[in-house]
């Protein structure tokens, strides 16, 4: 059994046994020579004994335990004493002190950083005949590490670099044992340190005599003065006296303007013994030093330096572990705000308590793993608390914006507090390439339904409605509410429900004889007052109790009515062009089919206006009839002829009735339609393709609907076959036209005063419907996997929405979607 005093003694004297035993490990994980491999000695006890010291022989000030003589006799417990103040074990709470210490007592400039990393190479002299050392550029990093192509003219995408824990901690062990020089940081753009990088040389050779000797400290100042190659440039365009320099021009515009640079040197010199770390912080930022690819200011430089050429590879992996820890968000505030070497070894520590380790399984030092396609969330790194906390219980629906304030149109003003700030982002965050594929998407997702549920609104009543006064309203409706909104990312448009709701409200004008548009001008008025009132008393507060039941069937019923919709338009194709099952060669074919007038009937049956405008007409006396001898049977309007030639007083005789079949249009429109659906998805996934570079596959994927509808509509086309198109107006009236009624629709018309009455109720179930609409679709825009960063606007879109009923010019609005 272990002794009673093991735990209370062995923190204590393993620092004191270790070191005998201890030797330098390698960082190549499982093979590769170590930084000073020593002779003798057994690899595994090599690696753990050091792995032990590593952790062990030093104790940073967050980490301090008693010490314990073995020698005297364990003492006996004491009664508990009063609990005094003492140092934090936990590196991430050290950190967030320091962190919040720096913050509050001086305002220290904490800027980007882009890291670059060089290999110190030999390369031919002048003469051609010796050889000289020059710095080459292998690695950068703005945020993600890219590594130069063995070709040496061009780089890799960006990925996530991959560490071994190994050279995570010889990287720790390397900044603590070796020289660090912390000036502090001065916030002021001030010129660069006095004597430039000779002047830093000289500093860092004065430090390093008594360490490694004169020999070797003048070696490393020579090695820091050595001209430096970088991708842009070639060793023949400047000679020692550095005639000229030339840096990436393209590539700092993708690095923040104030953005500093951290230059890393990393090389095998065999003139060492042992070793070299040099890590400095300058004061003031090195300029117009030929030290990086881009023209930046220097704040930061690093030295790492091995005796064996062997263990380069080792050094360059130790090296890469420094430049990762300096572009990594906490340790990046670390090592711009610590006062001295145990506030920038708490900054290692940290960055290890929160790296996650791969198994050696089907993974490698090699493998490049791709950027996250978003941001990850490191706010646990930036807590305030000091032990980790449950998560806050949020119920389902509560949302920023939900609150009922008790004052009128209290909510209206938060909204209006909370998006003003954002509102001239929300067009500077436009300018950018890729929302071009968004222009392109949300027009033909908004254009389309548009004329579709117009075509079959003026259906529904009788074309005082139709597709040119959908496409208006959706262009004044859309854009307000996109320039004023809270969420301008709700997309307005019609739905099936208002279908429902207009087809109701004309079946009743219809029923007792009144006007359909003043009456649903009233609807229209009624409404808006309704949502007034409903923003003013903040009653957009109650969405929070829709549970997340309610939201996902509300989405499933819209996905739902798009997808019949979508397939009941393709299979309304085979009844417009009907197919012929039995056909066989032999067939006669017979085109004898003609409209003639009904002899049953004792007077004809008037056309209404909008079908007059289809239909061949003429007058008979002040009446409008159908001319049934211009309906052709066998012809591409077959389908409306059918239809209404018996619903105006005519009928079909001949042998070749009820026979049409156009077999190809039917079977091409599903080609087209099965054609885009798969172009459209093979395309959005192009992003994750191994074809073309980067660019190109983000481009495809954004793209993707537009490039799939231009291609099947071109097919459509080149082939010429008689395919359903969209119906749109070729000028700019009404559907109906200025002969029977135009643009501004009077109070009244013929109605009765009371009907103004009367539309309330039909106004309410609008109101309603407007309402679960919108904010059931705003809830679901503004849910938290969305991470949407400006906030919502429940009020503020009602008030959008009601303004939009007194401007649209049929006093109706299109739903939200």
């Amino acid at each position: 059994t272990l002794p009673a005093c093991l735990p209370a003694c062995l923190p204590a004297c393993l620092p004191a046994c270790l070191p005998a035993c201890a030797r330098p490990f390698s960082t190549s994980n499982r093979s590769g020579a170590g930084l000073s491999r020593q002779a003798g000695g057994a690899r595994g006890r090599r690696d753990l004994s050091v792995n032990l010291l590593v952790m062990s022989s030093y104790k940073p000030a967050y980490f301090r335990v008693a010490s314990v003589d073995p020698s005297q006799p364990p003492q006996q417990p004491q009664q508990p004493q009063q609990p005094q103040q003492q140092s934090t074990t936990d590196p991430a709470e050290f950190v967030r002190d320091l962190l919040a210490k720096e913050a509050c007592c001086e305002a220290t400039s904490v800027r980007p950083l882009f890291c670059q990393l060089d290999q110190l190479n030999s390369v031919p002299g002048p003469d051609g005949l010796s050889l000289t050392q020059v710095w080459r550029e292998k690695f950068r990093w703005i945020k993600f590490e890219e590594e130069l192509e063995v070709t040496g003219n061009r780089w890799s995408v960006p990925y996530v670099p991959v560490l071994s824990p190994f050279s995570v901690m010889e990287a720790r062990r390397q900044l603590d044992s070796g020289l660090t020089l912390l000036m502090k940081v001065d916030s002021d753009d001030g010129p660069a340190a006095a004597g430039g990088l000779k002047r830093i040389a000289e500093e860092v050779e004065a430090n390093l005599v008594s360490r490694l000797g004169t020999d070797a400290a003048e070696e490393v100042k020579r090695l820091l003065l050595t001209r430096h190659i970088n991708f842009v440039e070639k060793v023949e365009d400047k000679d020692e006296e550095n005639a000229g320099r030339k840096t990436n021009k393209k590539y700092r515009k993708k690095v923040h303007k104030d953005a500093e640079g951290c230059s890393i040197m990393v090389g095998a010199v065999q003139t060492l013994r042992a070793p070299v770390s040099v890590f400095v912080r300058l004061e003031q930022p090195l300029k117009d030093e030929p030290l990086m690819e881009i023209d930046l200011p220097i704040r930061f430089l690093y030295l790492l330096l091995g005796p064996k050429p062997s263990a380069l590879s080792d050094l360059v992996l130790v090296a890469k572990a420094v430049a990762t820890l300096m572009t990594d968000e906490i340790f990046h505030k670390v090592a711009y705000l610590a006062n001295s070497k145990v506030e920038l070894i708490a900054g290692v520590d940290e960055f290890l308590k929160c790296s996650s380790i791969l198994p050696p399984i089907g993974c490698s030092l090699t493998d490049r793993i791709p950027p996250p396609m978003e941001k990850p969330n490191t706010e646990h790194r930036h807590a305030d608390q000091k032990e980790p906390q449950e998560p806050a219980v949020v119920e389902h629906g509560e949302a920023e914006g939900l609150q009922r304030t008790g004052r009128l149109f209290g909510g209206l003003v938060q909204d209006i507090k909370r998006r003003a700030p954002w509102y001239k982002s929300d067009f500077l965050d436009a300018l950018h390439p890729q929302t071009i594929g968004s222009f392109f998407f949300i027009y033909f997702a908004c254009i389309a339904p548009i004329i579709t549920f117009g075509g079959m609104l003026s259906d529904a009543t009788n074309g005082y409605l139709g597709a040119m006064e959908s496409i208006l309203s959706g262009l004044i409706c859309g854009v307000s509410y996109a320039l004023f909104a809270g969420q301008p990312l709700t997309i307005l448009g019609s739905t099936g429900p208002v279908l429902v709701f207009e087809t109701i409200v004309f079946k009743m004008c219809d029923r007792y004889h009144w006007d359909y548009l003043p009456f649903r001008w009233w609807i229209g008025m009624w409404t808006a007052l309704l949502l007034l009132v409903t923003v003013a008393l903040d009653l957009s507060y109650l969405v929070k109790y829709i549970t997340r039941f309610t939201e996902e069937s509300f989405a499933l019923l819209i996905a739902v009515i798009f997808v019949y919709e979508a397939l009941a338009k393709l299979f309304k194709i085979s009844s417009d062009y009907p197919v012929n099952k039995y056909w066989h060669p032999k067939q006669e074919v017979i085109v004898e089919c003609e409209c003639l007038p009904n002899d049953n009937l004792t007077e004809l049956i008037p056309v209404p206006p909008k079908m007059a405008r289809q239909l061949p007409t003429y007058r008979d006396g002040n009446v409008t009839v159908a001319n049934f001898s211009a309906m052709d049977y066998y012809s591409w309007d077959h389908d409306l002829f059918w239809r209404t030639c018996p619903k105006y007083g005519g009928v079909w005789v001949g042998r070749g009735c009820g026979l049409f079949n156009v077999p190809d249009v039917f079977f091409f429109s599903c080609l087209l339609f099965i054609a885009t659906f798969f172009l459209c998805y093979t395309l959005k996934k192009a992003r994750a393709s191994s074809l073309f570079p980067t660019f190109v596959r983000r481009l495809i994927s954004d793209f993707a609907v537009m490039i799939a509808i231009c291609v099947v509509t071109s097919v459509d086309y080149i082939m010429d076959l008689h395919t359903p198109k969209l119906l749109i107006p070729v000028s700019f009236e009404p559907t109906l036209g200025y002969t029977y009624r135009g643009w501004v629709v009077r109070p009244f018309g013929n109605n009765p005063w009371f009907t103004s009455l009367i539309a309330i109720g039909p106004a309410l179930l609008a109101t309603i419907l407007v309402f679960l609409d919108q904010q059931i679709t705003s809830v679901i825009v503004n849910r938290r996997e969305n991470k949407m960063r400006k906030g919502a606007g429940f009020h503020l879109d009602l008030l959008v929405r009601l303004q939009l009923h007194f401007r649209s010019p049929q006093s109706t609005n299109p739903q939200s979607t």
